[in-house]
């Protein structure tokens, strides 16, 4: 099976019909980035799960001055230098990227999917970056994405198993699963872009998110089973 067999029959609410086996279809395609760390462990870059923290933690074993000067932009109320900061940690971040043999030991920290959308619509209302109108409701933001195709979508809103190796090692994006990334990889993982979600989404809109992203919650609950 191969993307071109999926894309086809595709349509509106598709995301709640993806199975599996057709994730690891697309994974061939949409890898996400995975970063060698200083213990030789491959870590995996997925946004809104402290995507940045990791890649900031990388620049700091390379560049502890421009790490802190990048970590400066980022922590600013200003729209423009916290921007100018994340060009900055792009940049950077092109040059920590390595390949991957099939042999080494890759791990990923795996967040609530849940509280990852909650994370990335008010991400995107702080610092709207043309991903969705100003002004949108959370709940117009949901029937949005969900009528996006994974292929296409922001990497912020893509499904998180979409692009994991099959050998990852998933840790919880908890504080216990936290430390234990840290300790397999040798880094020591800043808090930066630590929103503070004030938005309590409904119980529909929670089952809708759960549906929406059954792959990744099927994962996150037996991750707490």
């Amino acid at each position: 099976m191969d993307t071109r067999e999926i894309r086809p029959r595709l349509g509106l609410g598709y995301w709640e019909r993806l199975e599996w086996e057709e994730f690891q279809c697309m994974n061939a395609e949409y890898l996400y980035t995975y970063h060698q760390t200083p213990s030789g462990w491959y870590a995996k870059s997925t946004p809104k799960v402290a995507c940045t923290s990791l890649k900031l933690a990388l620049l700091a074993k390379r560049d502890a001055v421009k790490a802190e000067q990048v970590r400066g932009l980022l922590g600013s109320n200003s729209s423009a230098e916290f921007e100018h900061g994340m060009r900055l940690l792009h940049a950077a971040d092109l040059l920590l990227k390595a390949p991957v043999a099939d042999e080494v030991q890759r791990v990923a920290l795996f967040r609530d999917p849940v509280a990852r959308v909650v994370s990335a619509y008010s991400f995107y209302r702080k610092v709207p970056l043309g991903v969705i109108p100003r002004g949108m409701s959370f709940n117009r933001f949901l029937v949005y994405i969900s009528r996006e195709d994974p292929f296409s979508t922001d990497i912020h809103l893509r499904p998180q198993l979409m692009g994991v190796h099959e050998d990852t090692r998933l840790l919880p994006l908890t504080p216990e699963g936290v430390e234990e990334f840290e300790k397999l990889t040798g880094l020591e993982l800043p808090r930066v872009n630590a929103s503070e979600d004030k938005l309590r989404p409904s119980a529909e809109q929670v089952d809708f998110i759960k549906k929406l992203y059954r792959v990744d919650d099927a994962q996150w609950q037996r991750m707490h089973s």
